[in-house]
């Protein structure tokens, strides 16, 4: 055999892979649910027609050009039929519930909420979408999903590993480039001296929550935490070795300061939302454990 059916044969071997189905059906669930609480938002605040709707319908969106299809053919109602079609879609795949189809659905309307309002499409939609379009081709909706209990009768304990592994590189490419833009582009995030780039991101008025003038005191600790960011956005490979969730607990610890020190919305949310895939190596044994404490020993209760 030559080495392309040898690579062939690897191909094939690692596509038809399994591995436990509950890290995948977990990121199922997190993603999603990022997304409902993140569009609920703009509905508490009543933002949803002027988010969404174009200068000439009395919103604040900007230019839509023609890939905006919901807003063609339903004119000021497309923005917001967009962002129902999302808000019911990723609840119903978050709750397990027809995942294909409201995958199919909420994946075309989310793309369409963002045509809808360009400015405001973010870089962490793009990652989500992107996301659930490898958990269309996934079956993560076989554990934990409501569809399963109520009809199907479907699960299942093992499921492709492939999806996973794609969102593993995602992640992976995602942090790469982080660091390697802060590196090539920003040489102040390795310096010694002078102020610290974090620091400046971290009181930025804008979407920051620290006080400038407190904090100019501890330069240090900015300096120190950037040389951080800088470590482990640049050693992601390690999500694929045995040392993934060493590695994940500065880049969790990362998200979660992000979270509690600035308003960025749901992106550190739903960065987090993908991590029991880098987790499970720890998590899985816990519950297997805990399932095992509380099953009844052997013997009882049979005749």
């Amino acid at each position: 055999m030559g080495s392309l059916g040898r690579l062939w044969n690897r191909w094939v071997a690692w596509c038809a892979r399994d591995e436990d189905a509950r890290p995948l059906a977990a990121v199922r669930i997190l993603v999603p649910l990022c997304v409902v609480v993140d569009l609920m938002q703009t509905w508490w605040l009543d933002l949803v027609d002027v988010l969404f709707a174009s200068y000439k319908h009395g919103g604040i969106a900007g230019y839509q050009g023609g890939e905006f299809v919901l807003g063609a053919y339903w004119g000021a109602a497309g923005g917001p039929l967009a962002w129902w079609l999302t808000l019911v879609s990723m609840a119903l795949v978050s709750a397990g519930v027809a995942v294909r189809p409201a995958l199919v659905v909420g994946i075309f309307a989310y793309a369409q909420l963002g045509h809808s309002s360009p400015d405001a499409d973010r870089g962490i939609d793009t990652i989500i979408r992107t996301v659930l379009l490898l958990l269309l081709f996934s079956n993560a909706h076989r554990r934990w999903s409501l569809g399963n209990l109520i009809w199907t009768n479907q699960a299942a304990d093992r499921i492709r590993a492939w999806p996973a592994d794609l969102i593993k590189l995602l992640l992976m490419l995602i942090y790469f480039s982080a660091g390697f833009g802060k590196v090539l582009r920003t040489v102040n995030w390795t310096a010694w001296s002078g102020q610290p780039v974090l620091y400046n991101i971290m009181v930025d008025p804008m979407a920051a929550k620290l006080d400038p003038v407190f904090w100019e005191s501890y330069w240090p600790l900015f300096r120190v935490g950037g040389w951080v960011t800088i470590a482990f956005e640049l050693t992601p490979f390690l999500i694929f070795t045995r040392f993934c969730p060493y590695w994940a607990i500065p880049a969790a610890l990362m998200h979660i300061g992000i979270a509690s020190t600035m308003y960025l919305g749901m992106f550190s949310y739903a960065m987090l939302s993908m991590y029991p895939l880098l987790f499970a190596v720890w998590w899985l044994p816990w519950i297997d454990r805990f399932k095992d404490s509380r099953a009844p020993p052997a013997g009882v209760g049979s005749a």
